[in-house]
């Protein structure tokens, strides 16, 4: 019997002082899931329990709520709003399943909630828009429209509109429509007076589904907090069910789970598909990190580079600070050349990231800007394909040594040992590791609607739309050392049978019937992932975290085309030559028809 599913998750996005949190706050109240409705300016809102937040009065965590509404659970996912802490923010969208813009109907500047906007419609993710504040609006529904129409979306348009949308016909698949933004939808109200909130719940209950229980068992790490001695891992549940007691590896068993809403931890044994939780055990997870494989994103920026200034022994700070690591990637934090160093995005990050490490620290310090050398990174030692911590020092030994010491220290499962040593045992056996061939998997149609001329052409001509798709990824193959398999899906055409046949250079896939090409590439990047290198090239957000999991690497089409652009302006062409004959590629594609 499958799981319940019948969860929504949905996040709030909004710029500062739009009232997101108010927003929450009447959700949750409406909905009984609390007894009184907080404000931010009060101090006592049900989601700004840090102390930190209360006294910003801003939202500088993401969080979680729970409610219910007409028979259906919803897991609430409160953002922050000031454009410092967007990493934070950009977290939340890879757990998603639908947003709600809130956008403030006094702020006449509309276009500053549109790279808020993007952001969601590049995760592929259904947007609906809360007019806030409507209450003290100066101006009227249509002005306001008319702005939305203008700085966000074209196709913005108020929500009692889909009803008419769907009897005439001119849209058939609301949830495709609203993933596409072929229709934006927009609701005006107040969340402080409690204006229209009802009609946006109705909107949710009506026009977002479920997806599909799978069994397979596929989740995704997307915060970790360390709350007094305890570490919490918070999850969401893409597929499956995840069940407390689990062991994924001799190091990473769930030894206790929570389903969390606000600052509320009630213990439970299981979590279905679209469930998100926190557990506790994890000791190797990191944000980014996927469930069962343990395979990690680590997302770490260098645009900024800001110096700790602080007295005492600086790898004893380290040591104690570097658990913020696991709780916001971006910070950075490193040791090198006996200096701290820690990434700041701007002046109120840069406050919240020094109030931190006074009150849980006891660290009284400064952040000082300090320009980059070249001579200063020369002594980095960076394990990046372990996805571990950078961890840096100096030492008077060579720099095989300080790698071999700090691996040792910092990853004693795999030990490097020294050069005389390990020259002794490879004298006595040698271990041939086959290296394995580079392929790119590729969505056709996909790549064919991310091109705005592509897909103009394709409403008019789609066989030669398909024809420039294929020249082009053959083309790329010519500057690329590795197999290109392009494909595309018969999911609409009748009595298809999968097809695999060779195209210049390339290797061309035609799906069967009732197949789409992401579920073929999804299938076949887990399948491929033993034999090659897999790299699946697609924007669909949904298969990227699926076929990331299975092990593959990710390339987005926007990413396909400019790597093409510089590939041919480069124009450095290789000759590629297969390891194995295509009678044996020809094999691991096809389909059988009994699946």
């Amino acid at each position: 019997m499958a799981a319940n599913t019948d969860k929504i998750v949905i996040g709030a996005l909004a710029h500062v002082d739009a009232g997101k949190t108010t927003l929450a706050e009447c959700l949750l109240y409406k909905t009984n899931a609390i007894r009184k409705a907080g404000r931010v300016d009060h101090k006592d809102a049900f989601l700004d329990f840090n102390k930190l937040e209360k006294d910003k009065g801003i939202t500088i965590y993401n969080k979680e709520a729970r409610f219910e509404y007409k028979g259906r659970e919803y897991i609430y996912i409160d953002t922050p709003g000031h454009n410092d802490f967007r990493y934070e923010r950009n977290r939340s969208l890879r757990i998603l399943d639908a947003a709600i813009l809130i956008v403030s109907a006094i702020d006449r500047n509309t276009g500053d909630s549109k790279p808020l906007f993007d952001s969601i419609t590049r995760q592929q993710i259904p947007v609906f828009i809360f007019v806030n504040k409507m209450d003290i609006s100066y101006d009227e529904e249509d002005v306001i429209m008319d702005r939305l129409k203008e700085h966000i979306s074209p196709n913005c348009i108020k929500v009692s509109q889909i009803g008419e949308l769907l009897e005439s016909g001119l849209i058939e698949d609301i949830n495709r429509s609203l993933v596409t933004k072929e229709i934006v939808p927009v609701i005006f109200g107040s969340a402080l007076k409690d204006i229209n909130v009802d009609m946006l719940l109705d909107s949710l209950d009506r026009y977002l589904k479920p997806k599909a229980y799978q069994e397979v068992l596929n989740a995704y790490v997307y915060r970790i907090a360390n709350i007094g001695r305890d570490r919490f891992a918070y999850v969401k549940v893409l597929s499956g069910t995840l069940e407390n007691k689990t062991a994924f590896d001799a190091d990473n068993k769930i030894n206790e789970m929570y389903s969390v809403s606000g600052n509320n931890y009630t213990s439970i044994q299981k979590a279905d598909q679209n469930d998100v939780v926190a557990v506790k055990g994890l000791k190797d997870c990191k944000v980014g990190t996927y469930l069962p494989s343990m395979v990690n994103e680590l997302e770490t920026d260098d645009s900024y580079t800001n110096i700790l200034l602080t007295e005492g022994n600086r790898f004893t700070i380290f040591n104690k600070i570097k658990v913020l690591n696991d709780e916001m990637p971006e910070l950075n934090i490193r040791l090198i050349n006996d200096n701290l160093y820690i990434n700041v995005k701007g002046e109120l990050q840069k406050e919240i990231v020094l109030k931190t490490l006074k009150e849980r620290f006891g660290l009284d310090t400064e952040l000082g800007i300090e320009e980059k050398e070249e001579e200063l990174f020369e002594e980095e030692i960076v394990e990046e394909e372990k996805d571990e911590h950078y961890t840096y020092s100096r030492m008077n030994v060579s720099d095989e040594e300080v790698k071999r010491i700090f691996n040792n220290t910092f990853n004693p499962k795999e030990r490097i040992l020294p050069s005389n040593q390990k020259k002794a045992k490879e004298a006595k056996e040698t271990v041939y590791e086959p290296s394995r061939e580079l392929l790119y998997l590729i969505d056709g149609y996909n790549l064919m609607h991310y091109d705005e001329k592509l897909d103009e052409l394709s409403k008019t001509d789609f066989h030669d739309a398909r024809e420039k798709i294929i020249n082009m990824v053959c083309d790329f193959a010519g500057y690329v050392n590795a197999q290109c398999i392009l494909v595309f899906d018969a999911y609409k055409n009748s009595d298809y049978v999968s097809r695999v046949s060779e195209h210049d250079n390339i290797t061309l896939v035609y799906t069967k019937t009732r197949q789409t090409a992401d579920e073929y590439i999804e299938r076949k990047s887990k399948e491929l992932s033993k034999e090659y290198r897999v790299i699946v090239v697609t924007s669909d957000a949904l298969e990227q975290l699926r076929v990331f999991s299975y092990g593959a690497g990710r390339m987005s089409s926007r990413e396909f085309f400019e790597r093409y652009e510089r590939l041919r302006k480069d124009n450095k062409r290789v000759e590629y030559k297969p390891n194995r004959p295509f009678s044996e590629l020809k094999s691991l594609l096809l389909e059988e028809e009994s699946e």
